[in-house]
């Protein structure tokens, strides 16, 4: 599934970055409104007092107007409040918070500052930022004559650090949605990736399965979508393959069984002739009728081999379980093999000793051993050797067969056990050899038909072993008849 783990990684990763700005947006839009609602707050605000001043136009003018700059100044975020006052239509300072603290120094003085000048011309209410200044103005109308303007200045830095606390509030808030809503999307994520891409490793694992030769796999057709109707089509596949390889199967074990009977008569008339029964034979002709006779036998063999890849696929050689002193047969496999090592120059020995008794089908064991032994006299240069070595575990025997050989290359070594499969690199680079490919597909279904499991390793220009394992005899099986 690293295809699903990428596919969530990504859209986990786009569904973050979408949320996450989103989520951005959305806290400086907070920030904007907050920012707004402050400062309509403070238009608010003084709009009130400024009506009041000009409901008090008159004797009590002064009197009521210092009271709202005294409510100005109490109401104020603390630090926040810079100053607040009244000027007249002229820009003279009529009134001033400083007048709060009996300072009527600035009483008549004209309004110095350009901008809160401009704005108090304007004759309508306004709001300035300059620097760390905030100020709003508000028009004072009695009737239709205007007779001064309220003004309060404010600390800017200080009323946004009053404002930090909502904004830092909206962040942690937002902040909370963002990985709230980030964890549940890569859950999303990850969930519709292994849904849309669950079909396709059960495919690939059944693939593999197939790849093998196992044609009775099949995957779901649950899904009513196109994976659906993939899935579908893939087990059509698998079945069409598997009635060709029965086919395969069926026609060459009928050949081989066919070719059988007129071959061994050939052979025997061949016999027939080299003994002399039809007359004496001319040295040529003697020649020329044993290489017929040596390449019909080599064929008979590949015929009776084929014979029985089809018997052990199909199920019907039936193991005859006994028994077995596994060092004993071993010794009689190499003895055996004895000529045709003398005849390479490769020494041949056996490493095994103190083994226990093994349950197993004999004549299969000694058809392992001696493909395997003869396979590796093959590929084994004059002066190498070839060892077998059996050694107890736990669960049962390995038995090793070694060579000091040429090898085989790695990415050749999964192609070993397959039907047919041979490796053009070596073939005849020590000496000319038959071979069909088919031994060591005998030597695994009769390992595997035990119980055990055989493998190869080789390193290229050095040597090959090939091992495979035998379970331990049971204590119910009775021991071979002498």
């Amino acid at each position: 599934m690293r295809l699903a783990g990428k596919l969530a990684a990504v859209l986990g990763g786009v569904l973050w970055l979408v949320l996450s700005a989103t989520l951005f947006v959305a806290y400086r839009s907070i920030k904007d409104q907050l920012d707004y609602r402050q400062e309509a707050s403070f238009r608010t605000h003084i709009h009130r007092l400024a009506k009041t001043c000009m409901d008090a136009a008159g004797p009590r003018f002064e009197s009521v107007c210092l009271q709202k700059l005294y409510a100005v100044v109490e109401t104020a975020e603390p630090g926040s409040f810079s100053s607040a006052y009244v000027v007249d239509d002229q820009l003279r300072i009529l009134l001033h918070s400083d007048f709060l603290r009996n300072d009527q120094s600035r009483k008549g003085t004209p309004l110095s500052d350009v901008l809160v000048r401009q704005g108090i011309q304007t004759n309508a209410p306004f709001s300035i930022r300059e620097g760390n200044m905030w100020v709003f103005g508000e028009p004072l109308f009695s009737g239709q004559q205007k007779i001064g303007t309220f003004v309060a200045v404010y600390n800017a830095v200080e009323l946004a650090r009053s404002m930090s606390w909502l904004q830092r509030n909206a962040w942690h808030s937002l902040a909370m949605a963002s990985l709230i809503g980030s964890l549940f999307g890569v859950l999303l994520a990850a969930t519709l990736s292994y849904y849309m891409l669950s079909p396709l490793d059960e495919i690939a694992q059944v693939a593999r399965k197939v790849g093998a030769g196992e044609f009775n796999w099949r995957v779901s057709e649950g899904r009513r979508d196109e994976l659906g109707e993939f899935a579908v089509e893939f087990n059509r596949m698998i079945g069409k393959l598997g009635e060709l390889d029965m086919m395969k199967d069926s026609f060459l074990s009928k050949m081989t069984h066919d070719l059988r009977a007129p071959l061994f008569a050939i052979q025997g008339w061949l016999g027939g002739l080299l003994s002399g029964q039809k007359g004496p034979l001319t040295p040529a002709q003697e020649r020329d009728l044993k290489l017929v006779l040596r390449n019909g036998e080599a064929l008979a063999g590949l015929i009776d081999t084929m014979l029985e890849v089809a018997r052990l696929e199909a199920g019907r050689t039936t193991l005859e379980k006994e028994k077995v002193d596994l060092e004993s047969e071993i010794q009689s496999v190499l003895q055996l093999m004895q000529n045709r090592a003398a005849e390479f120059g490769v020494a041949v020995r056996c490493e095994a000793d103190g083994l226990d008794e093994i349950v197993a089908d004999p004549r299969a064991i000694r058809r392992v051993l001696t493909n395997l032994v003869s396979n590796a006299l093959k590929f084994t240069p004059k002066g190498g050797q070839v060892i077998v070595r059996a050694k107890k575990q736990a669960e049962g025997v390995v038995v090793s067969v070694a060579d000091t050989g040429i090898g085989i290359p790695k990415d050749r070594l999964g192609e070993l056990f397959k039907k047919f499969s041979q490796v053009p690199e070596t073939k005849n680079l020590v000496r000319e050899s038959w071979g069909s490919g088919l031994g060591l597909v005998i030597c695994k279904e009769l390992v595997e038909a035990h119980g055990g499991r055989i493998w190869a390793e080789s390193e290229l220009h050095k040597g090959t072993a090939i091992h495979f394992t035998l379970p331990n005899a049971p204590a119910s099986v009775a021991p071979a008849p002498a």
